[in-house]
């Protein structure tokens, strides 16, 4: 009902379902992601943060990387609670190792600027480039951006750090794998 199929389109009524069923401990990674989101933009059900915090930490506990990309947004800019930039960067680096490009932008951001974790210009860039070569246009910038406050050989060192990172994230999502990579 949600999208649209069998019984005709009804968004609204849709997630008023999805949420009654999760609620009863009926879910899928699917709806979950669709109920955080939906609670998040408050579009076809009142916004509500922490429940779209709540929905998708249950999807991020099971690995799923547009969750935990997600709700690290949240705690990030302390949406439905406290910012927390420490479970932020824990979500981001989770989300990132699965090939999400967005949680990898964020990623080098929380490094290039030290939050939730220790300011490290290297492996901020380290992240941009892999993002970047994700096509993630902010990350091509931010890394142009950090690159002007490194020397060549911090440089060297992160492209090192990103070849090691790429191909660490390609092992452990190889093609044709289930999932959100992007």
């Amino acid at each position: 009902m949600y999208r649209g199929k069998e019984a005709g389109c009804d968004p609204k009524k849709g997630i008023y379902l999805l949420v009654s069923a999760a609620k009863k401990g009926k879910y899928s990674d699917e709806s979950l992601n669709i109920m955080g989101y939906e609670y998040f933009k408050g579009k076809n059900i009142p916004e509500n943060y922490a429940e779209s915090r709540k929905w998708f930490k249950i999807a991020a506990d099971t690995g799923n990387a547009q969750a935990q990309n997600d709700l690290a947004y949240l705690f990030f800019h302390g949406l439905g609670g406290a910012v927390d930039y420490q479970a932020a960067f824990v979500l981001y680096q989770k989300s990132a190792l699965h090939g999400h490009q967005l949680a990898q932008a964020n990623l080098g951001t929380m490094y290039a600027n030290g939050l939730g974790t220790e300011k490290d210009k290297e492996k901020g860039y380290a992240w941009y480039e892999i993002a970047s070569l994700n096509g993630n246009e902010p990350a091509m910038r931010n890394k142009k951006i950090l690159s002007s406050e490194m020397t060549t050989a911090e440089i060297n060192a992160a492209q090192r750090l990103a070849s090691a990172l790429f191909k660490t994230i390609e092992q452990a999502n190889p093609p044709g794998r289930a999932g959100e990579n992007n």
